[in-house]
């Protein structure tokens, strides 16, 4: 028993590793051919095998840290606290990535929490048998449950990939943006992604670079005063071209983050104080009036 324990061990690790190491080859390919390698190079300081090295290892780390804390997505009061109503911080949002669950903001919750953002939930979806207009509407109906939790006060959206476009996409709806207090995303694929086109749902597919999704989503876009800040990393391996990190349009912030891989983006301590700092120092200097539309 304990030899065929080990041998899946290995097999599932050796996966692991292949996965990391053939996104990073995807990456290193869309990067030769185009202006990002000269700007990682000058980025890097001429260190962009050591960079990738370093993509390629944190992707494999994070991606077993996400099977790790997977258990951890039934325990409901962490994602679903009691509200707390005499907490002064705004409540927060958290919507995970593609294929991930709740889990993956373990280490964001527990930051936020210490900070004071008490009243800290988790908006979980499934990612298959769906679209992105469904969960759109599946947002919208926990930013409503929390809204009747919390009367007048605004909510802080964080999403990490397709969390961040979803969390970007419903916040730049007009009838929608006296609901939030800021956005924060993490490596989302705001213009789409090439890995798309290997999706093993259409979910997934759907978020092909540019592709009709995107071509729906620019005609529409546009922000009042809500602080909004796009982080991305300058080697992601699951958002393909690097350029598609950035949203197309004005009224977002642009931070680049330490070169992580995709999913690390949710484990690194120090960019997750960034984000907390932001919060904190940019987002509530000057509370917005909400006028309860």
């Amino acid at each position: 028993m304990g030899a065929i324990i080990l041998i899946g061990l290995c097999l599932y690790l050796s996966i692991s590793f292949g996965f990391a190491l053939l996104t990073y080859t995807f990456f290193w390919y869309e990067t030769f051919n185009s202006s990002h390698l000269e700007y990682l190079r000058q980025l890097s300081k001429g260190r962009v095998a050591r960079w990738m090295l370093r993509g390629i290892v944190t992707s494999f780390v994070c991606q077993n840290l996400t099977v790790l804390f997977f258990p951890l997505r039934f325990w409901t009061r962490l994602w679903d606290p009691k509200p707390d109503s005499s907490c002064p911080r705004p409540p927060v949002i958290l919507i995970h990535g593609l294929y991930h669950n709740a889990s993956a903001w373990i280490l964001y919750r527990r930051l936020l929490m210490g900070k004071g953002f008490r009243n800290t939930y988790a908006f979980g979806y499934s990612s298959l048998n769906t679209n992105f207009q469904e969960l759109l509407e599946k947002l919208d109906q926990k930013i409503q449950t929390l809204a009747e939790r919390f009367p007048n006060q605004q909510m802080v959206l964080v999403g990490h990939s397709l969390g961040g476009l979803l969390a970007r996409v419903y916040a730049e709806d007009p009838s929608n943006s006296k609901k939030i207090a800021a956005v924060v995303t993490l490596g989302a694929p705001h213009q789409g992604s090439k890995l798309a086109a290997f999706g093993a749902v259409k979910l997934a597919r759907s978020l092909s670079y540019r592709g009709k999704l995107f071509e729906e989503l620019g005609s529409t876009g546009g922000l009042s005063d809500i602080p909004c800040l796009a982080i991305y990393s300058p080697i992601d391996n699951m958002v393909l071209p690097n350029e598609s990190l950035h949203v197309a349009h004005s009224g977002w912030s642009h931070l680049e983050s330490y070169p992580i891989s995709h999913v690390a983006m949710l484990y690194h301590s120090r960019l997750a104080k960034l984000v907390l700092e932001y919060l904190q120092i940019r987002a509530f200097s000057e509370p917005r009036e909400n006028d309860g539309d």
